[in-house]
C-alpha cells in the first residue's frame, strides 16, 4: 500500500511507524512547518517571531529527522518530505498521490500537540483518501502492530460496503478474521419489534458474510442495547487488532463535519481505526 506518514518530531507520533512497515509498500515520511516571518507574537502586534529571532530554515534539521525515522521501516523505502505550511493542509495535499495516510491520534505535547480536534481531527474530516489512525496514548507497552481479527460496523450504507471491501482485502494479505458487527439500539416499543430488529441486522450481516471469500474466517456479531452503539466496547470484548469503518463525513464546503459515531470510535478505540470514505475527490 502507498501510504503518506505525517510526523511532527514526537516519540508518541512515531507510534505509528510499525504499522507503517506492517502495510506500507512504497512510503512518504511527511513534517511541514510555518516559517517563522508568518508566526505573530500576537494578533494586535505586527512584528513576527522571525523579526526577534535569528534562525534559519528548518528543512535540513527535518529531513535529517526523517530519513533517521525511515530506518526504522526497513527494508521498505521511504521518501522524506519536508513541506512548508499548516500541518492539515500539507497532509491533505500530499496524500492526493497516495493510497492512504496513517497519523497518529495524539503527537507532540505543549502548544504543538496534535489532538483529535487539531490536526488529526482536520485530516480525518477532510480527507478523500482512507485514514489509518494510530492510538497514541502513552503507555508502557504499546499495542503490537499485527492483523489477526479485524472488526468491521456494518450499518447498511454504501460507505460501510466500501469499509468491509477494505477489510477483505486486509484479511487476505494477513489471513485474519473478519468480525461483522451491527449495534441493534432498542429507544421504544414492543418486545416483538425489538426481536424484529435484532432478526433483521442478523439475516442482514449473514447475507454480507456470504459475499466473503470462502478462506477468510468470518464471524457475525449482533449486540443489542438501550444505552447506544456500542462499537468499541466490542471490538475490545472480541480482541480486534483493527477497526475498519466508512464515514459519512461531507467533503467540499462541509468538510470538516464527520459523522458523530465515527468521530467517537476514534477518540476511545485503544487498538488502530481504518477510515474509509466514499467522498467524491472532485467536490473538495
Amino acid at each position: 500500500m502507498k501510504l503518506l506518514v505525517p510526523l511532527d518530531g514526537s516519540d508518541l507520533s512515531e507510534l505509528v511507524l510499525p504499522w507503517v512497515k506492517l502495510l506500507g509498500s512504497e512510503v512518504e515520511l511527511l513534517r511541514s512547518y510555518i516559517p517563522l516571518e508568518q508566526l505573530h507574537l500576537a494578533n494586535q502586534l505586527p512584528m513576527t517571531v522571525a523579526s526577534l529571532v535569528n534562525q534559519e530554515k528548518p528543512d535540513a534539521e527535518i529531513l535529517k529527522y526523517l530519513r533517521h525515522q525511515a530506518k526504522k521501516i526497513e527494508p521498505i523505502e521511504a521518501k522524506a518530505t519536508c513541506a512548508v505550511g499548516q500541518p492539515a493542509d500539507a497532509i491533505l495535499d500530499h496524500a492526493k498521490s497516495h493510497e492512504a495516510i496513517v497519523i497518529a491520534s495524539h503527537g507532540a505535547t505543549g502548544l504543538m500537540r496534535w489532538v483529535l480536534g487539531s490536526v488529526t481531527t482536520k485530516v480525518v474530516r477532510a480527507s478523500t483518501k482512507p485514514v489509518l489512525v494510530i492510538s497514541a496514548r502513552p503507555h508502557p507497552q504499546p499495542r503490537p502492530a499485527k492483523i489477526e481479527k479485524i472488526f468491521v460496523p456494518l450499518d447498511g450504507s454504501e460507505t460501510a460496503k466500501l469499509a468491509l471491501l477494505k477489510a477483505v482485502d486486509l484479511a487476505q494479505k494477513h489471513r485474519a478474521q473478519i468480525i461483522l458487527y451491527e449495534g441493534v439500539v432498542y429507544r421504544s416499543g414492543t418486545p416483538e419489534s425489538e426481536d424484529w430488529q435484532a432478526l433483521s441486522a442478523k439475516e442482514y450481516l449473514a447475507k454480507e458474510a456470504e459475499t466473503i471469500n470462502d478462506d477468510i474466517d468470518v464471524q457475525v456479531v449482533v449486540h443489542e442495547s438501550k444505552s447506544g452503539p456500542s462499537i468499541v466496547e466490542q471490538a475490545q470484548i472480541h480482541d480486534a487488532d483493527l477497526i475498519v469503518m466508512g464515514s459519512h463525513g461531507r467533503s467540499g464546503v462541509s468538510r470538516w463535519i464527520l459523522g458523530s459515531v465515527t468521530e467517537g470510535v476514534i477518540q476511545r478505540s485503544t487498538c488502530p481505526v481504518f477510515i474509509v470514505y466514499g467522498r467524491d475527490e472532485s467536490q473538495d
